[in-house]
C-alpha cells in the first residue's frame, strides 16, 4: 500500500513493490541502452535514460535512486536492530545476514 506520508507535489503512486521479494538487474533495450529492471514478481518497473538515450542526467537520477535506497535500508535496519527474529533471538544486522547473501 502506498504511503500516505508523501510529498504532496509528487504524482500518486501507481504501484508498490514488496522489498522482501525484490530483485534488480541491468538489461538492455532494443537500442543497446541500459535499463534497470526491478521486480517483486508481481510488479515490474523499468528505469531508463528516457527517449533521448543515456545521459549524465540519467546517471545522476540513478545515483539519487541508489542513495535513497541505501538510506531506506539503513532506516529499516535501525528500526529492526535488537528486535527478536522468528526464532526469538536478537541478532545484529550485519554481514551476510543483512544483505541476504
Amino acid at each position: 500500500m502506498p504511503s500516505s506520508h508523501r510529498d504532496p507535489t509528487d504524482p500518486p503512486a501507481m504501484a508498490s513493490l514488496d522489498l522482501r521479494d525484490v530483485t534488480a538487474r541491468i538489461d538492455y533495450d532494443e537500442f543497446g541502452e541500459p535499463v534497470l529492471v526491478v521486480t517483486d514478481g508481481e510488479v515490474t518497473i523499468e528505469f531508463t535514460g528516457g527517449l533521448r538515450g543515456t545521459s549524465m542526467t540519467a546517471a545522476l537520477g540513478a545515483r539519487q535512486l541508489s542513495t535513497a535506497a541505501n538510506d531506506y535500508a539503513e532506516t529499516v535496519r535501525a528500526l529492526l536492530r535488537g528486535r527478536p527474529n522468528a526464532l526469538g533471538e536478537s541478532a545484529p544486522l550485519s554481514g551476510s545476514h543483512a544483505t541476504g547473501r
